[in-house]
């Protein structure tokens, strides 16, 4: 009898200590799903937290830049400015482009005189006194270089008692408004050593966009194969021709324009296939030329290799880099 109660005893006390192995396990994994559950709650509202604060310093950026922005056209001299390139107007030999400028101060006085700056980064100077044309508005045009080292414009009145001055506007990459911008790549392209001779086979893409003020565009192009500096082969790029004879309102300017000045890249494609005779150390060059309309060209070498006794390509030796004439 005290053997069973003994056994029933152990088997009681086994039974509990499953029960309370299962009760411990159950707690623990529902304690853990608790604490998953608060983690990933409290991970959500860090983000609404992130995201509110995102939220309410975009607002408060946005009002402080309208509010500085208010201060500014309240401080301000003028009620209005602009500038245009004149890139029809471009003295190469002189190195010079034109730039007319606008500005129509706040307040006319009689007498009242203009004056226009513009500063480049080296702390030069190029200045013009303006004319006043309609609407109290003063004009001037300002012979700057032919660089990006430009700096800011600006605008200064006088009239004869106080004399005011204000930057216009802060001035970067000017030359996007009277320069294409041009590029060109070479595609499967194939070379054969044959005889001491190299056969190169392939086609140029020349990709080229418009300047910002839509006034130039290509009207030639070349692609020279040289060796050792010495044009061996040109083949003529096939550009596509544009009339302005009749001005820059006809039809077909427009829609050139449209198309290429956006941004958006015209392709021309020229296909090739040359033989040229090399020997040790002598330099392959394919160097692509486009010719605009303001008379400036494009230069770019997209290929340069070293060729060493046996045909074998050694080393590279080009920029890739457009050189603008």
């Amino acid at each position: 009898m005290n053997e069973e109660n003994r056994w029933n005893k152990t088997k009681l006390q086994k039974i509990l200590f499953f029960v309370i192995v299962i009760v411990c396990l159950v707690t623990i994994f529902s304690m853990n799903r608790s604490i998953k559950s608060m983690q990933q709650e409290l991970s959500m509202l860090r983000q609404e937290v992130g995201n509110l604060h995102s939220s309410v310093s975009s607002d408060i950026n946005h009002i402080s830049a309208n509010i500085e922005s208010s201060l500014k056209k309240e401080s301000s001299i003028v009620s209005d400015y602009s500038y245009q390139v004149l890139a029809d107007k471009i003295n190469k030999a002189e190195g010079t482009v034109p730039l007319r400028v606008m500005a129509r101060p706040k307040e006319h006085k009689n007498n009242l005189k203009a004056s226009f700056f513009v500063e480049s980064e080296e702390g030069k100077i190029f200045s013009a006194q303006g004319e006043e044309g309609e609407g109290y508005s003063f004009w001037a045009t300002i012979e700057v270089p032919l660089n990006n080292n430009l700096k800011k414009l600006s605008v200064s009145f006088d009239d004869g008692t106080v004399q005011k001055t204000e930057i216009l506007e802060e001035i970067y990459e000017l030359s996007n408004r009277y320069m294409m911008k041009v590029d060109s790549t070479i595609q499967n392209m194939n070379i054969m050593n044959n005889n001491h001779k190299l056969e190169y086979s392939g086609a140029v893409e020349t990709y080229f966009s418009m300047n910002m003020e839509g006034n130039n565009y290509p009207v030639s192009g070349e692609i020279r194969f040289q060796k050792d500096g010495t044009l061996i082969k040109k083949i003529p790029v096939n550009v596509e021709k544009l009339d302005d004879s009749t001005g820059r309102n006809n039809e077909s300017h427009d829609l050139y324009i449209e198309k290429y000045v956006a941004g958006e890249s015209g392709v021309y494609t020229t296909s090739f296939n040359e033989t040229i005779a090399y020997k040790k150390d002598s330099l392959i060059e394919i160097v692509v030329i486009i010719n605009d309309n303001l008379g400036f060209q494009y230069k770019q070498t997209i290929y340069g290799e070293r060729i060493d006794e046996n045909g074998e390509l050694y080393l590279s030796d080009y920029s890739n880099e457009v050189i603008i004439e």
